[in-house]
């Protein structure tokens, strides 16, 4: 017989909503599975039973984050290869496209239907620490979330650059990438700088000035007008 046969899917999505906030706050280590349940408003054997420990408890809500919103880059096409007839023009779209999907991806968080002002500070909080500091059992699976990213944006690069090594394609990815983090995980400071913060109206904004300044970084001394 099981222990709990009329715990409900609501009661584990509070449960796994509740961990994001208390991991987010106090880590890890500072967590409590009590406290936690608490905040659910559930019984904490609950985290036993749905999620086995603490720590598959924390594997759970970083999956869960993982899940929530839309997944524009997975919707692309892919970028051209180097000796593809014009792949130039068409990897400056690509990459525009990456930019601009990337943007969409982490600005969703940002949906008050969906993520209350705590909740989407707390995702924030939540996925720096992992970055940070990943855990050993958690490579994996944080690598097999980012690595598509990445590749996109390499492959693009390629085919701007195809002098460049492949140390010199990831630096490159890696100043991109950088960009686009920036105006999401900073957008408490350029709120204060700017008097408001940059939300879902300044996609195409934000997309075309990060790709220019990319491709000037490239070295191509070129804008995306025309593409």
């Amino acid at each position: 017989m099981k222990p709990f046969p009329d715990s409900s899917q609501d009661t584990r999505q509070r449960l796994l909503e509740a961990a994001i906030l208390v991991f987010a706050e106090k880590g890890f280590d500072g967590a409590g599975i009590r406290e936690i349940a608490l905040k659910a408003k559930a019984n904490s054997a609950l985290v036993q039973y749905y999620f086995g420990s603490k720590e598959g408890l924390y594997t759970a809500a970083l999956k869960f984050l993982f899940e929530q919103g839309p997944d524009a880059v997975g919707g692309l096409t892919p970028p051209p290869a180097p000796d593809e007839p014009e792949a130039r023009s068409k990897a400056l779209a690509s990459l525009r496209n990456y930019v601009r999907a990337f943007l969409e991806d982490l600005f969703a968080c940002r949906d008050p239907e969906q993520f209350s002002r705590e909740m989407h500070s707390a995702v924030h909080l939540f996925w720096t620490r992992e970055m940070m500091e990943p855990a050993p059992e958690r490579v994996d699976m944080i690598r097999a979330h980012i690595q598509p990213h990445v590749d996109y944006l390499n492959a693009c690069i390629r085919a701007l650059r195809p002098d460049l090594d492949e140390e010199g394609q990831f630096l490159m990815g890696c100043s991109i990438h950088a960009q686009i983090m920036f105006f999401h995980r900073d957008m408490a400071m350029i709120a204060l700088l700017r008097s408001e913060a940059y939300g879902a109206r300044d996609m195409d904004r934000l997309a075309t000035h990060i790709t220019d300044f990319s491709i000037r970084g490239l070295g191509l001394g070129s804008t995306l007008q025309g593409v």
